[in-house]
């Protein structure tokens, strides 16, 4: 199956090394590898289609973050970005799925045999990854919690703009959403959460950001969605944008899908991963996150060295 790889990066130059550290990482690991897709959060334009190295069999995309800006802070930028990939993708390309990963992501072993059959074999799959509860982090958890209540409060809106919509926007502005999320936006933030409910949802339920597999029906159905096919209304909103992807899932009536088990691909943290070099590679994981913090460093020399053996053989002794 030919698939997309989609990455966010900031304006950052660290961010830049460390997605071209990305791009390595899966191209070593990848068949199938057809599109880089790359929206780019920084108000420069920059000629990043030179200084990140593509094969000829590779279409490197490089596209704009449409927020320009604008927005809260890096959710709501994420959150616009992932739909702007999305659209990219269902326009221009016939990827099957798409493979998205942060900057401090890694692919450290082949995963597109797992990926291509859990597409195949399981039941409207709308995205992999790790759903929910990562590792038995609290942390995670209390993220999960806190993002049901936001759309319990949601929930609880007036459908009508009265004097009780005050009283609501009050509630959301102290769980966190932006003071200038306006009626509009969050009654269409209502229509998908009561869509996902219906459909089984659990508020709050939601596949860890940092790497996770976008399927090509999903892609689909949120280009013909009347919410979801224009997305700008997210801009001003403090959720997560894993969450929302969780959330427009289940709103059009896909599953997301845990695969991080023992010699599944998934090991993601939203912090740093609880796992040594050593041990994410005895666990038979593929794709790896967050490797930011202290041992960022050791990480990326370990993978990287790896990279570099299966790119150049050992020459046969008397060769």
């Amino acid at each position: 199956m030919e698939f997309a790889l989609y990455m966010p990066i900031s304006s950052a130059a660290t961010d830049l090394e460390r997605a071209a550290d990305v791009i390595d990482s899966v191209s070593t690991y990848s068949k199938n590898l057809k599109w880089v897709i790359i929206v780019d959060d920084s108000s420069e334009d920059r000629p990043l289609t030179q200084q990140l190295r593509s094969p000829p069999s590779w279409e490197l995309i490089v596209l704009k973050n449409p927020r320009r800006g604008a927005g809260h802070g890096h959710t709501s930028g994420l959150c616009i970005a992932d739909f702007c990939a999305f659209q990219y993708v269902q326009r221009l390309t016939d990827a099957r799925f798409i493979l998205k990963l942060d900057t401090d992501s890694l692919v450290i072993s082949s995963f597109e045999l797992q990926i291509e059959r859990a597409l195949l074999d399981l039941e409207n799959v709308g995205v992999l990854g790790v759903i929910g509860d990562s590792f038995g982090d609290n942390r995670t958890y209390r993220f999960m919690q806190q993002s049901a209540r936001i759309f319990q409060a949601i929930m609880q809106m007036p459908d009508e703009f009265t004097a009780a919509w005050n009283c609501a926007r009050e509630i959301l502005v102290h769980l966190g959403v932006s003071d200038r999320i306006n009626f509009a936006n969050l009654k269409k933030v209502k229509t998908l959460i009561e869509r996902a409910i219906s459909n089984g949802c659990q508020l709050g339920q939601y596949c860890q950001g940092g790497g996770y597999v976008v399927s090509r029906e999903l892609i689909e159905r949120v280009a013909t969605d009347p919410v979801l096919s224009a997305p700008a209304f997210l801009q001003r909103l403090n959720i997560g944008e894993d969450v929302i992807v969780g959330l427009s899932c289940a709103a059009l009536g896909l599953k997301m899908y845990d695969l991080s088990k023992k010699k599944e691909p998934f090991a993601i943290h939203p912090f740093c991963l609880p796992f040594s070099c050593e041990e994410l590679t005895r666990l038979g994981r593929s794709v790896i996150h967050s490797i930011k913090g202290s041992a960022e460093a050791e990480y990326r020399d370990y993978f990287r060295e790896q990279r570099q053996s299966i790119k150049t053989p050992s020459r046969l002794i008397g060769s």
